[in-house]
């Protein structure tokens, strides 16, 4: 059975291969990481319910990914393989790639388990990154800023997040060691109206919010097993991991507003 996103099966080849502008995909963890920093680097931010949410590490995958134009075709494939931790400061770069000018209206983004095989040849698009290859330049990341560690466990567990922190509500506490396990998605994020213009660059931003995924804090506490150690576990084990799924889901922005996902399973 193909695990590959539909979309990806119908982007047809644009003619011609002369690039004239440079794009810069970025990803970020947003404002209530980014402007909650404390004085020993810890990001810190309260839920809707007054619980207070310590982030240590929130990694995501990126596992290819393109930006389309008006017609949804792919005009620049995003190196794949890349998992960030979008609780270090941003926005993070995830390649310089160079392009045709014109309008691109969408950023398509497969997500999913850190395991899964998915790359850039899946898509049909031009664009070349800059340098020779994606680790010879400073805007071509190899993987990510991931932890070697973090990103071993999530391959793993095949996850398609992690997030490790302290979750406090009033006199209740416990450590967050969540490896979300998903399904392999496409995100469709609206980029309003971007446009590259020929010998300029353009930046995109991708956000995906902790605030969003971790929106209520009372019900993750209630959910611990009893050892203080927050898991997927224990989420599916009280009824409440398929919200977590869908909460991550839903947790994507882009400058055009919000992303929304689809299934990537046939």
């Amino acid at each position: 059975m193909s695990r590959r996103p539909a979309l990806l099966l119908l982007l047809p080849l644009l003619g011609g291969c002369f690039p004239n502008g440079e794009w810069i995909p970025t990803l970020w963890g947003g404002e209530a990481i980014d402007d909650a920093s404390e004085p020993d680097g810890a990001r810190v931010f309260r839920t809707d319910d007054g619980c207070e949410v310590t982030v240590d590490a929130f990694v995501v995958t990126v596992l290819a990914g393109a930006l389309l134009a008006p017609e949804g075709t792919a005009s620049a494939v995003l190196p794949g393989d890349q998992l960030f931790d979008v609780s270090e400061p941003g926005p993070h770069s995830m390649a310089g790639i160079l392009m045709r000018r014109g309008p691109y209206p969408e950023l398509a983004v497969v997500v999913g388990p850190a395991s899964e095989d998915t790359t850039i040849d899946e898509f049909v698009g031009r664009g070349q990154l800059i340098g020779n290859d994606n680790a010879s330049s400073d805007a071509n990341p190899i993987r990510g800023n991931a932890e070697p560690a973090e990103r071993a466990a999530m391959e793993e567990a095949g996850a398609a997040a992690l997030v490790r922190g302290t979750l406090s509500c009033g006199v209740e506490s416990v450590s967050l060691d969540l490896l979300i396990d998903d399904e392999l998605g496409l995100l469709r994020c609206p980029l309003g109206d971007f446009a590259l213009d020929g010998g300029t660059f353009g930046v995109t931003e991708a956000i995906v919010r902790a605030e969003r995924l971790l929106a209520t804090g009372e019900p993750l506490v209630d959910a611990d097993d009893g050892d203080g150690v927050l898991t997927m576990a224990d989420m599916d084990a009280a009824g409440r991991g398929d919200a977590l799924r869908e909460a991550l889901r839903s947790a994507w922005d882009a400058d055009g507003g919000s992303c929304t996902w689809e299934s990537g399973e046939e």
